[in-house]
């Protein structure tokens, strides 16, 4: 069943996009997927009709399903036959308004995945966030995900475009695999677009990043309002990229519309938290490397406000070989920022302990839970106002429950907080 609706699907967007010929945005990376289409569908739909991915729909069924423009439903099959209706009603072009511009995320947890979604799509712009330790026991290591995310680049025709993290040096160096034209983004100098003096501020009450962008001899100076981190920065510079590269849109204008941007449920977004402390919301998914990011950003706030800092982190799963070591490395680096108090919850995070003990993390500043239940009723009695708390962990390891139990109005979760449908809960 699962083979005819993929094939069912499959058809169907070819049929569309071939009726509408909208201008494919795709978008892979171990990291960033989702807070860069956001940050691109944030820029380009104060311009033309754009549409992003829903959710992270980014597989062979969620990516036509963006396509078609509906949500999945699950094993409803009556529903089933509204989604193929309203897909052959596209097909057929009898309805008169599609979006110009699809920006579509493309997951690979498999080798041959997006040789799959880049077919039946074909991008005119690919873009690579990152290669990071991810999905490694299907791709064994960096190299075998870089092999697979640059299908994304092969994919692009000779007059297409690809914008590429410079930062990354696997991915800066598959512009060499492509004959379509290059810009790359980050903070290092040398990149089309680049980034300078970042830091965390506050203005007018709002907690944000501020920084300058640098392109073509031009700086804008940029301040992103309610956007946390330097990860978030770079969500956004491949979106100006886009704006500014392809469809030649000013460079001022583009950072402009990023005021409508707003990094989605999960992706360190700020809550207020219960005693007047600050929660860092970073629970959609986690990997070494992300996690480190994170432990980053709570070392800015550690720097720029008064009260204590404690990380609270969760297991980090589809490590493969590398899942001992890349727990360890999240440990050492919470004790090189020297977090006041680390709390790890799950049976993989006793290597971040190991990591943390390593690093020279005093033992009475680190908490271990094999539950949730044990560390939530320790965070309710050790917090106190002006703590700041970074929560993050593994989609599987469903770390915003830990968000709900501390935040400050747990009725917002289905407004605040990742994870939060029918489906999930009753999980």
């Amino acid at each position: 069943m699962r083979k005819i609706l993929f094939f069912i699907l499959r058809i169907f967007t070819q049929l569309i996009l071939w009726q509408y010929h909208p201008v494919v945005i795709g978008i892979t990376g171990s990291i960033g997927k989702t807070s860069a289409k956001e940050a691109i569908v944030a820029i380009l739909s104060q311009f033309m009709p754009t549409r992003g991915s829903f959710k992270n729909y980014n597989n062979n069924i969620g990516l036509p399903l963006s396509v078609i423009g509906v949500e999945n439903n699950g094993g409803n099959f009556i529903k089933w036959f509204g989604i193929f209706g309203r897909a052959t009603w596209l097909s057929l072009r009898l309805v008169k308004h599609y979006p110009r511009v699809l920006v579509l995320e493309m997951g690979a947890d498999r080798q041959g995945d997006l040789k799959y979604l880049t077919k039946i799509t074909k991008p005119r712009v690919s873009i690579v966030t990152a290669v990071a330790p991810a999905h490694l026991e299907w791709f064994k290591n960096l190299a075998g995900v870089k092999r697979e995310k640059q299908v994304i680049i092969q994919a692009l025709p000779k007059d297409g475009l690809v914008i590429l993290n410079g930062d990354d040096s696997l991915v800066r160096a598959m512009a060499e695999v492509t004959k379509a034209r290059a810009v790359t983004y980050g903070f290092k100098d040398g990149n089309t677009f680049q980034a300078k003096d970042w830091q965390l501020t506050e203005k007018n009450g709002q907690i944000g990043m501020v920084f300058k962008l640098l392109y073509a001899g031009s700086i804008v100076p940029v301040f992103l309002p309610n956007i946390l981190g330097w990860q978030q920065i770079m969500a956004v510079l491949p979106a100006v990229a886009l704006a500014v590269a392809y469809f030649k849109i000013p460079l001022f204008e583009a950072v402009k519309a990023l005021a409508g941007y707003r990094a989605p449920c999960g992706r360190t977004n700020l809550i207020a938290g219960r005693q007047e402390t600050k929660i860092i919301d970073d629970t959609y998914n986690s990997s070494p490397e992300a996690a480190k990011a994170a432990l980053e950003l709570l070392a800015d706030f550690q720097k720029r406000f008064t009260g204590r800092t404690i990380a609270v982190l969760g297991e980090m799963y589809e490590l493969g070989d590398f899942t001992q070591v890349g727990h360890k490395e999240v440990g050492v680096k919470a004790a090189a920022i020297k977090v006041d108090c680390l709390v790890t919850i799950g049976l993989l995070t006793e290597y971040i302990d190991e990591g943390a003990g390593l690093g020279g993390l005093a033992p009475s500043n680190l908490h271990h839970f094999v539950s949730q239940t044990g560390a939530i009723e320790f965070l309710l009695d050790y917090i106190k106002p002006g703590d700041t708390l970074l929560i993050k962990g593994s989609q599987g390891a469903r770390m915003e429950r830990i968000t709900k139990a501390l935040m400050a109005e747990p009725s917002q979760a289905k407004k605040l907080l990742v994870r939060q449908e029918d489906s999930w809960l009753k999980k």
